[in-house]
């Protein structure tokens, strides 16, 4: 599940897409340049998680986000509650709308799990694939990273 230039600016437009059409309080969200990792990772307070697989190839898409972004969001869409427990609903809830955007444009093939989320505590156990694209995305004064951790053909995800 190699991914291209062309395929990851689609899951740019898509990331964008997801937070705007949620609310005009949420634009512009900025895109920033995406870069590629291959050690640890770092997280923030909140991270949403979606497995992935086509044709036998596994990874993982995670959206993470400082607890102040979150609050930032819950705001934009009307919500006046901001405990852990409604910005864990929330980072699941982004993560799942990104993914089955993507879904749409990769094809019935691609296989997406239910989210799941965790806390910057919790993340530690986290297993993603050995090099990973990151998108730092800006919304204000705040940044998220969609991680894309595509493994290739039968390679685990470590």
């Amino acid at each position: 599940m190699d991914i291209s230039e062309k395929e990851l600016e689609k899951f740019i437009d898509i990331s964008c897409g997801c937070f705007e059409k949620m609310s005009p309080k949420l634009r512009p969200l900025e895109p920033q340049e995406p870069t590629i990792e291959l050690n640890q990772t770092t997280f923030l307070d909140f991270t949403g998680i979606i497995e992935l697989s086509q044709r036998g190839r596994k990874g993982k898409i995670c959206l993470t986000m400082p607890e102040d972004m979150l609050d930032e969001v819950l705001d934009a869409l009307g919500e006046t509650q901001h405990d852990a427990e409604s910005q864990s609903d929330l980072i699941g809830e982004l993560t799942s709308i990104i993914s089955s955007n993507a879904r749409e444009h990769f094809g019935s093939s691609l296989s997406i799990s239910v989210p799941s989320s965790m806390t910057h505590m919790q993340t530690g156990e986290l297993e993603l694939a050995p090099m990973r694209f990151i998108l730092p995305l800006k919304l204000k004064e705040f940044t998220s990273y969609l991680i894309i951790a595509l493994g290739g053909q039968n390679e685990p995800t470590a």
